[in-house]
């Protein structure tokens, strides 16, 4: 595998995308506008009314997911007019459709139910709105879901998922 050493040590030009910049690892990091995406989530959300939010948030110990909800908490802290919305709960979720359902369904069967499920990944979002509607709840009138990545499966579910778009070129 590769050493931190040799990735450093050898002289080669060498770029990390979504890395930490201040792990050091690397002689230059290129990051995509998370926490941006983040922020313009919380606003869609905030703007049509929702005001109790969950965070369906990626187990995984990766900088970028440590933006995601560092973002999050930032935004929900800033002003929004009127009554701020809240984070009623985070949900920590593997990356996969199985884990999205599994983590909403606890989600959306706790009080006080969240009107908005912030997703860390489109898969994760595609779980959520399966359990929604085996729960009896209609996506986007009941609850809203939100992913991450603007993956292809983002316009294959019915609704078509509300994604952030991390363009990476």
């Amino acid at each position: 595998g590769l050493r931190d050493g040799g990735l450093r040590g050898d002289g080669l030009p060498l770029v990390m995308l979504d890395s930490d910049p201040e792990g050091g690892r690397a002689a230059a990091t290129v990051n995509l506008a998370i926490a941006d995406g983040m922020r313009a989530t919380v606003a869609h959300l905030t703007a049509l009314g929702h005001r109790r939010i969950a965070h369906l948030a990626a187990a995984v110990g990766s900088w970028t997911f440590g933006v995601r909800a560092r973002a999050l908490a930032e935004a929900l802290g800033e002003g929004h007019g009127g009554e701020a919305p809240v984070l009623v709960r985070t949900r920590p979720t593997g990356l996969s459709v199985t884990d999205g359902l599994a983590a909403a369904t606890e989600a959306l069967t706790r009080e006080p139910r969240p009107t908005a499920l912030i997703c860390d990944d489109d898969l994760v979002a595609a779980g959520a709105c399966k359990a929604a509607r085996r729960l009896g709840l209609r996506v986007p009138e009941d609850v809203s879901v939100t992913g991450f990545d603007d993956l292809a499966l983002a316009t294959a579910v019915e609704p078509e998922l509300t994604t952030v778009r991390l363009p990476a070129q």
